[in-house]
């Protein structure tokens, strides 16, 4: 099977939709041109949203895009090994083979994707679980399929002459009301005609595979064309019949080009559209609507890109594009032009987490091609790390990168150092888990790695702000950023000064006490460390910045620690969240991260 990719580059251009007269449905009259070339080098990172293989890899993605080749399946990650291909902007294109997977027939299978830019690109896709519709031979009959849809088939259809042929019909439906269409669709949901790129708006998708089973011939021939109509009947899904225009295009996909291409027309009839069909494979009856390219850029709260993040966009809660986000949190993605859009995330890093449904959130409408920046509200999922980089001396560690490599994590991630500082935000689990991270100079060498912990065993939201990393062990700064509410705060010492106070040590009660103290900044508490986790004794003494407090007892309050000396004038680093009343038992929560210094009792 041959596998290509077309290149398209943008521009915004006009063009009109002809209007055959019979869909009686508003016809859109202008839209986005075709894009030309475009094309970007990228290492690419394939996902499966339904394989689980836990064997030998019996996988392979094929690709041919000025490099051709295949690309392995790693079986305990269930993704594909990353590769560096060279692919386009507004249409990229991979095969996936599929071999001896239960309930799967091994067929191959198309994805279609976009790439936002020159960074680390991540695409999922879901392998189609085909069904045995019936056996045909050449003296024709009718299969009913799934969806409840029909295929009539005449006789003589495989063979002028009458030769005894049979085939298995295989089927695939696709209904645009079910979550997961859009990522189930084998290309992207656009068509290039008359001078523009328009939007498909689907009724649904049948995927029509004939497999010839016997032939009394020495030669067995295509299955691709039929030699007679062949009519298949798509059922209109309940929520769409009201609406559903009278004719709507039918669309076929090129398997070389991978564009679809428009067979004439489907005409509705008790409650079907009715297409004489001359080919199998992928059809696909939808409306064409005005187009735009969105580029979201995914973020955090506190503005931090999330990359390698599934979405879903939807008009009318139908889906109507998907993606995940590249390693800078980007997407490209078309979308129907002046629509009222809504945008939401899934979760699929880790399956022990209490997951989250949250509500859709407007993303608005789009009438041109543009840029849209896409905040997602807090969530327990997700963390995020800003960062400050510092060489021994406690100068800046200047610009690097940094690779950071999350136990139980889909991918490595790495993110650029620019002037010591840097920002990630990530997916977490609900264990405390390590994640290391190889900080490397400005010519890509490592040059000092550290082991930290992320996760929690509360639903708590983790913005880590302002953490320090340096690269010899027992350098002498010490500090305390932390942040009450939206107040920020920060205390910096070292060693070998007394002031301010940045000290853990062995307090009146068991365990240890915190503190941290710079005029009238600071925390005063009790604390009990077990390993890598500690609690607060919330019936003992809480001081924050000079005035006391009591602990919020209907929240959970936490510690982490991921450096634990243990040992007087050794040091102790981690980060905390505590919860907290005032005077008028008003809730506040104070974060934030330290590296102390341990002295004895």
């Amino acid at each position: 099977m041959k596998k290509y990719f077309l290149p398209f580059l943008t521009l915004l251009l006009f063009a009109c939709k002809k209007n055959d007269g019979h869909g009686g449905y508003s016809i859109d009259k202008t839209t986005i041109a075709p894009p030309g070339p475009s094309p970007v080098n990228v290492d690419l990172v394939a996902y499966s949203y339904n394989m689980y293989q836990s064997s030998n890899p019996l996988y392979l993605a094929n690709y041919n895009n000025g490099a051709q080749g295949s690309i392995d399946y790693v079986p305990d990650f269930q993704r594909f090994f990353a590769k560096a291909l060279p692919l386009d902007k507004y249409l990229s294109h991979i095969e996936y083979d599929q071999m001896l997977m239960v309930n799967q027939l091994g067929f191959y299978q198309y994805k279609s994707f976009d790439v936002p830019g020159n960074a680390r690109t991540y695409v999922g896709f879901k392998y189609l679980n085909y069904s045995l519709a019936g056996n045909i031979n050449n003296s024709g009959g009718i299969l009913n399929v799934d969806g409840n849809g029909k295929l009539s088939f005449p006789a003589q259809v495989f063979n002028s002459i009458g030769l005894d042929m049979r085939y298995n019909v295989y089927i695939d439906y696709l209904d645009p009301t079910t979550t997961d269409f859009s990522v189930s669709l084998p290309a992207l949901p656009f068509a290039d005609y008359n001078g523009g790129r328009w939007f498909l708006d689907s009724y649904g998708v049948y995927q029509i595979r004939p497999i010839l089973t016997y032939c009394n011939c020495s030669v067995l021939g295509s299955s691709d064309l039929f030699g007679k109509e062949v009519t298949l009947e798509m059922p209109i899904p309940d929520s769409l019949q009201t609406n559903a225009p009278d004719s709507v295009e039918a669309w076929h996909l090129n398997a070389v080009s991978l564009l679809w291409e428009q067979k004439g027309y489907a005409y509705k009839k008790n409650g079907v559209y009715e297409k004489g069909l001359l080919q199998s494979g992928v059809w696909n009856f939808a409306r064409p609507l005005a187009a735009s390219y969105v580029t979201l850029q995914l973020r955090t709260t506190n503005d931090i890109a999330l990359p390698n993040t599934r979405f879903i966009i939807k008009n009318n809660n139908y889906e109507v594009a998907e993606g995940r986000t590249d390693m800078d949190g980007n997407a490209l993605v078309l979308v129907p032009a002046n629509k009222t859009l809504s945008f939401n995330v899934i979760n699929d890093h880790y399956v022990n987490y209490p997951l989250d449904v949250f509500p859709d959130q407007s993303i608005g409408s789009f009438p041109h091609t543009v840029a849209k920046k896409v905040v997602l509200p807090d969530r327990i999922d997700i963390g995020t790390l800003d960062g400050a980089v510092y060489n021994c001396n406690g100068g800046s560690f200047g610009n690097g990168s940094v690779l950071i490599s999350q136990n139980g994590a889909k991918d490595d991630y790495v993110v650029p150092i620019v002037n010591g500082k840097f920002s990630t935000a990530n997916w977490i689990t609900d264990v405390i888990g390590t994640t290391k991270l190889s900080f490397r100079d400005a010519s890509g060498a490592t040059a000092f790695e550290v082991s930290t912990y992320i996760g929690s065993r509360y639903t708590v939201n983790q913005k880590r702000l302002k953490e320090n990393f340096y690269p010899c062990a027992n350098a002498n700064y010490l500090y305390c950023n932390y942040q009450i509410d939206n107040t920020y705060y920060s205390i910096n010492g070292d060693t070998s000064h007394a002031s301010p106070v940045l000290i853990n040590k062995m307090g009146q009660y068991s365990g240890w006490n915190m503190v941290l103290q710079d005029g009238n900044k600071g925390i005063f508490c009790y604390m009990s460390i077990t390993n890598y986790e500690g609690d607060f004794d919330m019936a003992l003494p809480l001081k924050i910045n000079n005035a006391d407090y009591k602990f919020d007892y209907s929240k959970n309050s936490e510690v982490v620690i991921y450096r634990n000396d243990a040992k007087p004038n050794g040091f102790i680093e981690g980060w905390f969240c505590i919860h907290y009343l005032d005077g008028n038992n008003a809730s506040h929560t104070v974060t934030g991260n330290f590296r102390l210094k341990i002295v004895p009792e």
